[in-house]
């Protein structure tokens, strides 16, 4: 079934790896910026991609709640904003290398938002985003 093949394809550890360069690029958007860059995680980057891949792999994965913060408005007020966990936002982006060639393909060409780029492959592997 595909929906096998694209299960084992995501917890392949090139893919994983592509979706963390992919989220910690992504992340340069956030409302707060991580100020050491998730040097946190990387630091043993490796072991926690594994670790990772052995959780979603058993299926004793659990998604974590999204990290809430006060984002800063003029003045004195602030707003609510939310920030995905890493462990959660690489996945995401795992998952949106794998789906994302196969969904591009299906829209219409009078679609030109969030397109693929014609060279995605080669951007992602440089850490570059995928869509136009």
């Amino acid at each position: 079934m595909a929906q096998d093949r694209l299960f084992r394809k995501l917890c392949e550890a090139e893919i994983i790896r592509i979706g963390w360069y992919l989220a910690q690029g992504d992340s340069r958007d956030d409302f707060v910026t991580d100020p050491v860059g998730h040097s946190d995680f990387s630091s043993n980057l490796q072991d926690r991609l594994s670790h990772l891949v052995q959780e979603v792999q058993s299926e004793r994965y659990r998604p974590r709640n999204l990290l809430e913060i006060d984002i800063p408005k003029s003045g004195l007020s602030v707003r609510p904003g939310n920030v995905l966990p890493i462990e959660e936002a690489l996945l995401l982006h795992a998952m949106v290398y794998l789906l994302a060639p196969l969904l591009d393909k299906k829209l219409d060409k009078a679609v030109y938002s969030y397109r693929l780029h014609p060279e995605w492959e080669k951007r992602a592997k440089k850490r570059n985003a995928l869509f136009r």
